[in-house]
């Protein structure tokens, strides 16, 4: 049946097709139906990380992953695609979140 994980943190989540999907190891990731289902039951707790200004990953498909997953869309202003080349280099809710899960 596999092992079930405590959780899972993602930031900029994303699935289906993207515009810059041509390298073939993204590809096949992002253009393979998923078992909602059977990942739901696999982890307690899912947390996901968004940015209002991604520039590769749209809210759209961060709130589709939410939807998917049946959680809510943790809503980052001015992370960008969370990079330090953005300026982003602490991620303070991300922390907070471990922290929660390790009480």
């Amino acid at each position: 049946m596999g092992c079930k994980i405590k959780a899972a943190f993602l930031a900029a989540g994303v699935t289906g097709k993207l515009k810059f999907t041509s390298k073939e190891k993204v590809k096949s990731f992002l253009e393979n139906d998923f078992n909602w289902s059977k990942i739901k039951k696999h982890c307690d707790h899912f947390y996901l990380f968004h940015s209002e200004d991604d520039e590769y990953i749209p809210l759209k498909r961060g709130e589709e992953l939410a939807r998917n997953l049946g959680v809510k869309l943790i809503l980052i202003k001015g992370g960008n695609h969370f990079r330090a080349l953005d300026g982003f280099t602490e991620f303070l809710q991300l922390l907070e979140k471990i922290d929660e899960e390790l009480e």
